[in-house]
């Protein structure tokens, strides 16, 4: 099942576990800084099982540079 929204509210309508969670934060320019706090992360590996596996795809610059 795919599930396609703003992560910000999808995550809170979610329940149940899950074996693979794709966290597709790639925007092609800034980085979504809101979804990758810790709280968020967080509420993502609650929603996985033991063995579950949370990918992840953003991209960022360290110290501003491109």
């Amino acid at each position: 099942k795919a599930i396609v929204g703003d992560a910000r509210y999808e995550i809170r309508r979610l329940s149940g576990q899950y074996d693979l969670i794709i966290h597709d934060c790639f925007t092609g320019g800034s980085e979504p800084a809101h979804l990758l706090t810790v709280e968020t992360l967080k509420q993502l590996k609650g929603l996985l099982t033991e063995q579950g596996i949370l990918a992840v795809n953003f991209v960022a610059f360290a110290n501003g540079k491109q």
